[in-house]
């Protein structure tokens, strides 16, 4: 029994981490690892960094997309009413600059290229978790027998690790549990862990191999 209730522990212990970061965390550490990869390709190709952002804020729109004023520097030009505003080519050129929408959207491709970059690199720095949860109740009921009841469930994580000769190395890990709610006698636990390494020995399968994807990504990049 106490065995069992250990099993049961460490299967709380990994739904509790596998659910403890929300989409929106996810999405708010990959904006910083993009905008990092960015940064890292600036210093390279420019020497410097610059401001980046792929946030859409054209100028002369509010929030709701209607169209008010534009503020160039310490200028504001007036976009309703009657008053009537005098821009240069250069005014043009820059309204037309913030508010172009291909560039908008080049500038949104450069960051999914930094993104999958960055998230090509991370399978070098730590491990890729991965993991399968599936669960099941039944309650049975037949006239003038007795109630029968029953529940499982399955937890599969599993780690992977690439190395930079092109080894992969797998760590996985399956947890079944089953009860009748009969008391201890009712519960069995059963678990399996399997460690696999895979090491191609061909030609050209080494460094060379492991790093193809990420030569190509940075290449694009």
């Amino acid at each position: 029994m106490a065995r069992q209730l250990w099993y049961l522990v460490c299967l709380s212990l990994l739904v509790a981490l596998a659910a403890g970061c929300t989409p929106a965390q996810y999405a708010k550490r990959a904006d910083i690892t993009a905008y990092a990869t960015l940064a890292g390709g600036q210093r390279v190709a420019l020497g410097d960094e610059v401001p980046f952002s792929i946030d859409y804020r054209p100028l002369g729109r509010d929030d709701d997309g209607n169209w008010v004023s534009i503020t160039l520097g310490e200028r504001t030009i007036q976009l309703r009413g009657d008053e009537t505003g005098i821009i240069t080519l250069a005014d043009a050129l820059e309204i037309a600059f913030y508010n172009s929408r291909e560039f908008q959207d080049r500038r949104e491709d450069l960051f999914a290229s930094a993104l999958l970059l960055a998230n090509e690199r991370r399978g070098w720095d730590l491990p890729l978790f991965d993991g399968f949860l599936d669960a099941d109740a039944q309650w049975e009921r037949i006239a003038k027998a007795a109630e029968a009841k029953s529940a499982s469930a399955s937890l599969t994580p599993s780690l992977v690790q690439r190395f930079v000769n092109g080894g992969v190395l797998t760590l996985a890990a399956t947890i079944d549990w089953a009860t009748d709610f009969m008391g201890s006698t009712g519960n069995i636990v059963t678990s399996l862990l399997e460690v696999n390494f895979t090491q191609p020995l061909l030609r050209g399968a080494w460094r060379d191999f492991a790093y193809e994807d990420q030569y190509r990504l940075e290449r694009d990049f």
